[in-house]
């Protein structure tokens, strides 16, 4: 008798092609909420910002499901990535 293993590939989570970020000071205690590593925090934040402003939503349930899969450091990314764009877009409109 010979066991077959198969290979399981954890399902990483797509960033949506467009995300609309909400202000820059709710980033910034999305951010704070990460660096501590709270997680309950994180969803709290994702689910209010899903509940307060459609217009979110997209980065909301992103946020969400990256706090169920406990991707800390991907959420630390997207917020790096999303605050270089921002200063390069201030650039820009100078």
């Amino acid at each position: 008798i010979q066991w077959e293993y198969e290979t399981i590939k954890k399902s990483q989570p797509e960033p949506p092609k467009k995300i609309n970020p909400p202000p820059v000071k709710d980033l910034n205690k999305l951010s704070k909420l990460t660096t501590e590593g709270d997680i309950i925090g994180i969803q709290e934040w994702a689910q209010k910002i899903l509940e307060n402003n459609s217009e979110y939503n997209t980065f909301g349930k992103h946020i969400l499901e990256l706090a169920h899969q406990l991707q800390l450091q991907r959420i630390q990314e997207l917020l790096s990535q999303l605050s270089s764009e921002q200063l390069a877009s201030k650039e820009n409109d100078k």
